[in-house]
């Protein structure tokens, strides 16, 4: 989540204005993420309630948010690999597996202290995360503007102490902290994190990214795959014919679900992912 955050490109998603740099039916990809992300949600909602009524989910609330979600440790890399992360269909892709993966751990951490404590002031303890964000973003650019050691800094994460990259630890770690101490999932700690590093390296960061990505994608993200694997309880689900039977069938929810939605870009992007006003959608 942290990388993913550090790869979501706010120009493209945002771009000023007056800048010209983008069309409105380019800047119409970010939002067709969104609104594919609540199709997404309300179908998962649909589904979860389906297989309540079968008794094949306890709780169809929480099953919504499973089927809604996407891994952006998935979507990233392949993202990368073809070189999509900076045009507008990939960033409109990178906006929606963030919505499905940010918004759904957002509801999961609300409805679990709902769900367990009731309506309680920790439920807006979320609010204290973003606000942090907000903060060291404005800090961080009047700093920069203002400190005199900027240029020396810049001169350290040249050489070997690598400076840059143990400052984007540093603030990835502190905002998992305070999601934390918060009780609100650490991912969101992370990606926002992530996406304070994205706002304020801007685009002279490449080498500064780079590295992130091998220690990333070459070391922790497959820690991480290892212990989902350590985790997973095979026994149970051989053991259990009723559970066996109930896999395939949340597999085709899951690739339906999200295929079903992610027809909203198709109002903007041809099937190559091109834009409609380069392509043609219509005539296509």
């Amino acid at each position: 989540m942290f990388l993913s955050g550090i790869e979501v490109d706010f120009d493209t998603l945002m771009p000023r204005r007056g800048t010209g740099r983008v069309s409105f039916r380019e800047r119409l990809g970010s939002p067709l993420g969104l609104l594919a992300f609540a199709l997404t949600l309300v179908m998962g909602l649909l589904a979860g309630w389906g297989l309540s009524e079968l008794d094949s989910a306890d709780d169809p609330w929480l099953m919504a948010l499973i089927l809604s979600t996407t891994s952006l440790g998935l979507v990233v890399p392949v993202l990368k690999e073809r070189a999509l992360t900076k045009s507008p269909y990939g960033q409109a892709l990178l906006v929606a597996a963030v919505a499905a993966d940010f918004a759904t751990m957002l509801l999961v951490s609300v409805y679990v202290v709902l769900h367990t404590q009731g309506l309680t002031p920790e439920v807006f303890l979320v609010l204290v995360l973003f606000l942090a964000f907000g903060a060291a973003y404005r800090v961080a650019r009047t700093l920069r503007k203002r400190f005199f050691g900027t240029q020396f800094m810049n001169g350290l994460a040249q050489n070997i102490a690598q400076i840059d990259v143990r400052g984007a630890f540093a603030i990835g770690l502190g905002f998992i902290v305070l999601a934390e101490h918060l009780g609100v999932e650490m991912i969101l700690g992370a990606f926002l994190g992530g996406s304070l590093i994205s706002l304020l390296s801007g685009k002279g960061s490449t080498n500064l990214r780079r590295r992130l990505d091998v220690l990333g994608y070459a070391f922790l993200i497959p820690i991480f795959f290892v212990m989902v694997g350590v985790r997973f309880d095979l026994a149970a689900v051989i053991g259990s014919p009723r559970t066996l039977l109930l896999v395939p069938v949340l597999l085709f929810l899951a690739y339906a679900i999200k295929f079903i939605a992610s027809l909203l870009l198709r109002l903007t992007f041809s099937w190559r992912g091109v834009p409609c006003e380069i392509s043609g959608c219509r005539r296509s």
